[in-house]
């Protein structure tokens, strides 16, 4: 039997693991558009070394772009499902003991 947070059931481990990959996907969606926006500006200058390419070629910026967000979505989504696999009791006696070292370090 799993263990969850206190009063926690399995399907808050599935809340979590979708609000982090909405964040992903937002993040991912603005970085898009601002490379899409950029690679457009920049046309005029790389246009003598596109070879084959106009230089607004559609099909070049959808491919890469669906290639970043499929990138983005996996980076986004196995670190949080590796997450929601870690005991909630180890890692809060992970995150007390990390503080004893520094409090005794005369940190705080």
């Amino acid at each position: 039997m799993r263990v969850y947070a206190a009063g926690g059931d399995p399907w808050e481990v599935v809340g979590i693991v979708e609000n982090v990959r909405q964040y992903g996907a937002v993040l991912t969606a603005a970085g898009i558009a601002c490379g899409v926006a950029g690679a457009a500006a920049m046309t005029r200058y790389l246009d003598t070394m596109l070879f084959g390419l106009t230089p607004l070629d559609p099909a070049t910026f959808v491919t890469v772009s669906l290639m970043f967000a499929a990138i983005a979505a996996l980076a986004s989504y196995v670190p949080a499902r590796r997450a929601t696999k870690v005991d909630p009791l180890v890692a809060l006696r992970h995150e007390s003991r990390g503080r004893v070292i520094l409090k005794s370090a005369g940190r705080r």
